[in-house]
C-alpha cells in the first residue's frame, strides 16, 4: 500500500482502485483513509470499493 501514500495522484489512484477491485477484506482500512485524499479520483475508487464490500453506507473509520 506503499504506492497508496506516493505523491503523484494518477499513482495513488492506480494504488487504491486496485485495492477496491481486490477481494481481499484486509484492504478495508486503506480503502477508509484513502476517502480523506485531495483527488477526487482517488475518494471516487476508495467509495467504489467499499460500495463492493457492501459498506458503502458505513464511512468511518472501523
Amino acid at each position: 500500500a506503499l504506492a497508496a501514500q506516493d505523491p503523484a495522484p494518477a499513482v495513488r489512484m492506480g494504488a487504491v482502485r486496485a485495492l477496491a477491485m481486490n477481494e481481499d477484506p484486509g484492504a478495508i482500512p486503506a480503502l477508509y483513509a484513502a476517502l480523506e485524499d485531495p483527488s477526487s479520483m482517488v475518494e471516487y475508487w476508495a467509495g467504489e470499493g467499499l460500495e463492493r464490500r457492501g459498506l458503502g453506507m458505513v464511512y468511518f473509520q472501523p
